[in-house]
């Protein structure tokens, strides 16, 4: 691949090739030799003795997932033995499935915090690869992201994690203003909601009569956004309404479930009442305030989102496994908290008894 010709470039392969020179002639480090690039594998980092526990390893993985591949001396190989294969050394297959192996690794270390330093960090290093002329990288890393962290039907769909790499594209002086508008309307969106905000209020009517989101008063709220008419919507729909969890915690009023109809014609929403639980929040949206996209992104139904008590956003346009395992996690805290609850006021009602209380 041609290169554009500047004297930055030129410059920064002057320095690589003295470095590589010098690498060359000290070649006999620890495996005698220098160690041939291979297109069909990815270098994976590994994770310090010290760390032993599994929580702890997630997110050193999750930082340093790029650290071999980025390492100095492998890109001081690529500059010398001037490999073209795929994305900096290996083929575009190989590449492809580190990409999706990095996405595992940051939902692993089930941290955002930790996850978006990772991705900020990654962003500034394609940054500056591609400023001196290898735009390859980034430009994979912006494919990849969207095509997994963004559409809709992907099964590693996860705006929270999806926003990093379009603060990284805003941010960066390799890529053309001009480049950034569909990315920055991206951005618009993918902040609406986002994990640890307060949902957007909005109006939803029951047929007979209308009430807020902010209305609802329970523990939990799960919004179920739908359409009768789509399929997937069924077979979600199917999913919740069978789940012990979720029938277990509306029984004892901790979860409430809003069932919402976003479209215009009211006809599907209208006969299909009877297929959803009674106890649930069967509605729709008078206003069409949810597919005007200014208060939410939804961008394909069904989508889930899992709120607080006080509204804050838990799950974002969660898959139906993620929501019922959230709430599974939610109801084992409790059962732990009522049980150690109720053992101290047993250990309390002996200690008084034995005192002659």
């Amino acid at each position: 691949m041609r290169h554009n010709f500047s004297f930055g470039s030129v410059l920064i392969s002057a320095c690589f090739l003295i470095a590589c020179s010098v690498f060359v002639s000290s070649c006999k480090g620890k495996r005698g030799s220098i160690e041939v690039v291979n297109p069909d594998k990815f270098p994976q980092v590994q994770v310090p003795d010290m760390i032993d526990n599994q929580v702890d390893a997630a997110k050193y993985y999750a930082l340093n997932y790029w650290k071999e591949f980025l390492d100095h001396n492998r890109l001081l190989q690529l500059e010398y033995s001037k490999d073209s294969t795929g994305v900096l050394g290996v083929s575009g297959k190989v590449f492809e499935d580190a990409f999706i192996g990095y996405i595992k690794a940051l939902q692993a270390a089930n941290h955002y915090p930790t996850a978006n330093a990772g991705e900020r960090d990654l962003m500034k290093k394609a940054d500056s690869l591609a400023i001196a002329g290898d735009k390859k990288f980034i430009g994979k890393i912006i494919e990849y992201s969207e095509k997994y962290l963004y559409e809709p039907n992907s099964p590693y769909l996860d705006e929270q994690l999806y926003v990093p790499i379009l603060e990284g594209i805003i941010d960066a002086k390799s890529i053309p203003p001009g480049d950034k508008i569909g990315y920055i309307a991206q951005f618009k969106m993918a902040i609406l909601n986002m994990i640890g905000a307060r949902a957007n209020d909005f109006e939803f009517s029951t047929g007979t009569g209308n009430k807020h989101l902010y209305d609802i008063d329970s523990e939990y709220t799960l919004i179920y956004f739908n359409n009768p008419d789509c399929s997937d919507c069924m077979r979600v729909l199917n999913i919740l309404k069978n789940s012990d969890v979720i029938i277990n915690m509306v029984g004892q009023e901790r979860l409430k479930v809003l069932a919402l109809y976003p479209d215009k014609n009211l006809a599907p929403w209208r006969k299909d009442r009877n297929m959803f639980p009674k106890e649930w929040i069967y509605a729709y949206d008078p206003k069409g305030a949810i597919n005007s996209g200014k208060i939410y992104s939804l961008r394909a139904i069904p989508s889930m989102y899992l709120l607080d008590e006080h509204k804050a956003v838990i799950l974002k346009d969660a898959t139906a496994d993620k929501v019922i395992a959230k709430l599974q996690d939610a109801l084992y805290q409790s059962d732990v908290m009522d049980a150690k609850s109720k053992k101290e006021t047993a250990a309390a009602d002996s200690a008084a008894t034995a005192l002659g209380l």
